[in-house]
């Protein structure tokens, strides 16, 4: 059975602590195979980075370095440089570059923004109409698993903190993120559709599988893989 950890922040998250070669070494300690980073991807314009959980750009050759100086380290563990990113209306494209620099992508939607450019976050759920917040963070995830250019979503439960309860908005916002990970999850198209990707990442398939929905009724939905 392989061990490994595909979701993983340290300091240059900003919310995080250790620096790259500290995890590498305790991942190394506990056995891991396989060990990915996952920072949250920065804009460029240093958007959504004024809070402390996601780097300022002029962190981020940095944090690539550093990872690569794991990666070249003799050794049984796969290093991986990731990144974990929100699908904000109108930032797809950079999402896309940087995509073409990394060995692989994860999602979470921290931000949502509507159409008429106003910005939502489950960390705020206060300042918003709730069931339109749970509308749209439903629609981006979809619109996340559909670009092909992520391997899993990190915390598709996120919504939650938007609610006190749940209930049936929450439950239907469950069903279709279940309905669309089972349509996507075993990978096969997101393979078709990125090939560069599924190259730089072989030694990782094992997490192709997808994210599996809540089939036992618990309340979270959780990543896995069969």
């Amino acid at each position: 059975m392989t061990r490994y950890n595909l979701h993983t922040h340290s300091v240059y998250s900003r919310h995080g602590e250790g620096e790259i070669l500290d995890y590498v070494n305790e991942a190394e300690r506990i056995g891991l195979q396989i060990l990915g980073f996952t920072e949250h991807c920065p804009y460029p314009d240093d958007g959504y980075s004024i809070d402390n959980g996601r780097m300022w750009f002029k962190t981020l050759p940095t944090y690539v370095a550093k990872v690569q100086e794991a990666k070249e380290r003799n050794g049984n563990l796969s290093v991986f440089l990731g990144w974990e990113c929100d699908w904000i209306r109108g930032r797809e494209e950079w999402i896309h570059e940087v995509r073409e620099k990394s060995d692989y992508l994860i999602f979470g939607l921290h931000y949502l923004e509507d159409k008429g450019g106003e910005v939502y976050t489950p960390f705020h759920s206060d300042r918003w109409d709730r069931k339109r917040a749970l509308k749209l963070y439903g629609e981006r995830y979809v619109s996340a698993v559909e670009s092909g250019l992520f391997l899993f979503s990190a915390h598709p439960d996120l919504f939650m903190n938007m609610s006190d309860e749940f209930g049936e908005e929450e439950k239907a916002l469950s069903r279709d993120i279940i309905a669309i990970a089972k349509e996507h999850g075993d990978g096969s198209k997101r393979q078709r559709n990125n090939e560069s990707q599924a190259e730089r990442t072989e030694g990782i398939q094992i997490s192709q599988k997808g994210i599996l929905g809540n089939g036992q009724g618990c309340r979270a939905l959780l990543y896995c893989k069969r």
